[in-house]
Order: structure tokens, then sequence, then C-alpha cells
């Protein structure tokens, strides 16, 4: 099943994350995006170009898919390992992602944690 589109208008491409780690919740992925470009990467994706950029997103592993928005990343690129890849615990309840929190800076990374209720994703 395709989910998403890299590649979109005015030549934009993005990156993304997808977590499968859920598996006492079958049937969704966590994605988070990040790091998009446009005009090949001359410059930085409008958001309506590519709504998803800088966000993370719960998925639905199926056709036309429902997309819960669950986070906007603010994500600036501050090299490797300011790149915000969320991961899930395996019952869905909690999320895990760093964000430079529009620093350039490598050392103002921080640890994000969302928790959802056991009933904000119904069983596929």
């Amino acid at each position: 099943v395709n989910l998403f589109r890299l590649y979109g208008a005015n030549s934009s491409a993005t990156s993304m994350h997808i977590s499968g780690a859920a598996r006492n919740k079958p049937g969704y992925a966590l994605i988070s995006f990040y790091g998009c470009s446009e005009n090949y990467g001359a410059n930085e994706c409008d958001y309506k170009t590519q709504w998803f950029n800088n966000k993370i997103v719960v998925v639905e592993l199926k056709a036309n898919p429902t997309i819960y928005n669950l986070a906007h990343m603010h994500y600036q690129d501050a090299g490797y390992f300011s790149e915000p890849q969320a991961t899930v615990n395996p019952s869905f309840s909690k999320i895990l992602f760093s964000s430079s929190w529009e620093s350039s800076s490598e050392t103002a990374i921080h640890d994000y944690l969302i928790g959802l209720p056991a009933s904000a994703l119904p069983n596929p």
C-alpha cells in the first residue's frame, strides 16, 4: 500500500522515519517527517507543498488510511544527530522523539514524550 509520495510539486522531496514497533497495536505505523526541500534542494518546503513536513503522524496501514496528526517537531538541521526519528512503544501509548526546536546547535537537542490514552486509536 502506497502511503505517501516522497516527491511532490515544485521538485520537492522529504525525509521520513517509520516506526512499526507497536506490535500490540497492529494496523498502525508512526511516521516522522523532516528535511523537506523544494527546487531540487534549493529551498525549504512550503507547507502547502507537503503538509506533513516537520510532523509526527500515525497512519493506518491500509489504502486510503486515516492519518492522525500528533505533533509538530520544529526541526532545524543541526547535523545527523538532530534528525527527529520518532519511535513508539509496543502498545502505542508512548511516542518518543527528539528535536532541536529550531536551533542549529547540536547541543540544543532535547527529547520529548507524547502519551496516548488506550482509546486514542481504534482497533483496525
